[in-house]
């Protein structure tokens, strides 16, 4: 399969549906009140800028109250075992109940990795929400991680004009030492995660069709969710920008139609990666930093590679090879830990 197949395959959007540039806009005008990100890893404001991101939680009233469209908490929670990351994301939701919020956004993995459904549930409880309606969003179009007919893809690198798409489940990343799947279809996956739970035993998919079809259709299927107590998840399909603004615009609508239902429930939980962020808060993109940002006289700029991934390794190389006018000087965080003033002198020596 290659990301050509799957666009080929998909259906055109209906003449109905407006233009992505007009769909963020109308977003971003209904931004308020600001939109709470709980952060599992430090990687998830690859696709939002001008936001205040907090290490911690304690009084986020000024954030809650902020005219900005989102705020990020960086609970860091891929990195510690279950039981303490259900701790912290239960207590960060008791904070954010202060505000009262009905949207909240647990960020996650494009590549499916992470404490679900713990941190969802933990972050339910916090907030006191009774059932709240998650959203299973995991795409990530910058990073080619893209859903199709309930598929979660991983596209690779481009040749020849095409990318081949992998099956998320039979990819390295899910082979994950600490959050290893073996399922690419979202319901199945969801299934899996949560071990055949009964509270999830009811899963919707939201198919390009539906989506394509126009915001009416997605808020209809939205607005019966909420409506049917049963139905605990829906997991969405999307190829690019276009269809998570109308998933955004649908749900956002459904919302408004349904607050009786939606209160009875608590909420809703986006369990998402980074584009599912970017539609909600109609944030407009940004382009890749170029080389006068990355230029001598900026100061130079610091890159930090967290992932242990073979994918991670081959895109760092790529960048060394791209910006052969870098001087680069590698810093191995076990000896910061070990010896932090020998390491900054090491560095800096290797820098003049």
């Amino acid at each position: 399969t290659t990301a050509n197949e799957l666009a080929r395959a998909a259906p055109p959007f209906s003449a109905a549906v407006p233009t992505a540039e007009a769909l963020r806009a109308a977003l971003a005008a209904q931004a308020s009140p600001s939109l709470p990100v709980v952060d599992d890893d430090p990687t998830g404001t690859q696709t939002v800028h001008g936001v205040a991101v907090r290490a911690d939680w304690a009084d986020l009233s000024g954030e809650l109250r902020s005219d900005k469209s989102c705020f990020y908490l960086l609970a860091n929670t891929r990195a510690l075992d279950e039981a303490a990351a259900v701790a912290r994301i239960r207590e960060i939701g008791r904070e954010l109940r202060r505000g009262g919020p009905r949207l909240v956004v647990s960020r996650s993995d494009s590549t499916l990795r992470g404490h679900f459904p713990a941190e969802v549930d933990a972050l339910a409880d916090g907030l006191g929400w009774r059932r709240p309606l998650v959203l299973v969003a995991p795409q990530f179009f910058g990073g080619g991680r893209v859903t199709a007919d309930g598929v979660h893809y991983v596209l690779g690198a481009p040749a020849d004009g095409d990318r081949p798409a992998t099956p998320a489940g039979e990819t390295e990343f899910a082979r994950d030492r600490a959050f290893g799947y073996r399922r690419s279809r979202l319901a199945e996956w969801v299934a899996e995660k949560t071990r055949g739970s009964a509270d999830y035993a009811h899963t919707w998919h939201l198919s390009l069709h539906a989506i394509r079809g126009g915001v009416r259709a997605v808020q209809d299927a939205f607005e019966a969710a909420l409506l049917d107590e049963t139905v605990r998840a829906v997991c969405v399909d999307g190829l690019e920008d276009r269809d998570m603004l109308v998933v955004a615009s649908g749900l956002k609508a459904a919302m408004a139609a349904q607050r009786g239902a939606l209160h009875a429930r608590g909420g809703v939980v986006v369990r998402s990666a980074g584009s599912a962020v970017a539609a909600l808060t109609g944030m407009p993109p940004k382009p890749f930093l170029g080389r006068e940002a990355l230029s001598p006289s900026s100061g130079g700029g610091l890159v930090v590679v967290g992932s242990y991934t073979q994918k991670t390794s081959a895109q760092l190389a790529e960048l060394r090879r791209r910006c052969g006018w870098l001087d680069a000087v590698e810093v191995d965080v076990g000896e910061v830990l070990a010896d932090a003033e020998g390491a900054v002198a090491r560095a800096s020596a290797a820098a003049a």
